[in-house]
């Protein structure tokens, strides 16, 4: 069952999913590798890496078709089609992986597990003012999933290395029980916005988090 969703946002996005069923070698032919990519493929050592490395390209070539493009990474790790003809954020975790674009502008996106574990760490990314009003879900780790990823959605949003997690990316009160859209304000260097984002579950197990506005003054058209 390769992809799963193909989502056309209404300001324009389009969000796609690959739920992986298949072997490296049935991923092969969808992915379209170019010489350079396939020597790189080749140096994968782990099944789940290979798998994963394929799917999102595999599930990229079915979004946009019609596009003739090779994939490049930027000083900071991050694909982008040698054309720049459109802004890309990927993700992947267990047999999902998924792909997020806009024609001009930026974007984030983030696929996480539920799990336990991330009660453990919400001290490391966010703020003393976020455990603070998140503290009524404090066991749950369904809410503290969606405040990572999000935070992992804008990190990738910036697309910059260096970012301080619980100071320069806060999320404003929201319950995600209630909804599924929310802010998030960014103050890194001098660059300073406040963007939408929303949640989705997956499955019973897995949600996304993706960025959906770009600039401060869209926040009402979205």
């Amino acid at each position: 069952m390769p992809v799963n969703r193909i989502q056309v946002l209404n300001n324009g996005n389009i969000l796609g999913l690959w739920q992986i069923t298949e072997s490296s070698e049935e991923l092969i032919p969808f992915a379209c590798l170019d010489p350079d990519e396939f020597v790189q493929f080749s140096k994968f050592k782990s099944p789940l890496r290979r798998l994963h490395w394929l799917a999102w390209r595999a599930l990229l070539r079915k979004m946009i078709p019609e596009s003739n493009f090779s994939l490049i990474y930027d000083d900071n790790g991050k694909p982008f089609p040698h054309d720049h003809s459109f802004q890309l954020s990927v993700s992947h975790s267990g047999n999902w992986a998924t792909c997020f674009i806009d024609a001009n502008h930026p974007v984030g996106l983030d696929l996480e597990a539920v799990h336990e574990r991330v009660l453990k760490v919400k001290e490391r990314f966010l703020s003393p003012l976020e455990l603070e009003y998140f503290s009524p879900s404090a066991n749950d780790p369904f809410v503290f999933t969606v405040l990572w990823s999000a935070k992992e959605a804008v990190f990738k949003y910036i697309g910059q290395k260096g970012i301080d997690f619980r100071q320069q990316i806060t999320i404003e009160p929201f319950s995600p029980y209630e909804s599924h859209s929310f802010f998030v304000n960014i103050h890194h260097n001098s660059l300073a916005k406040k963007l939408v984002l929303k949640w989705q579950n997956i499955d019973s197990k897995y949600l996304l988090v993706h960025t959906q506005c770009q600039e401060k003054h869209s926040i009402m058209s979205c």
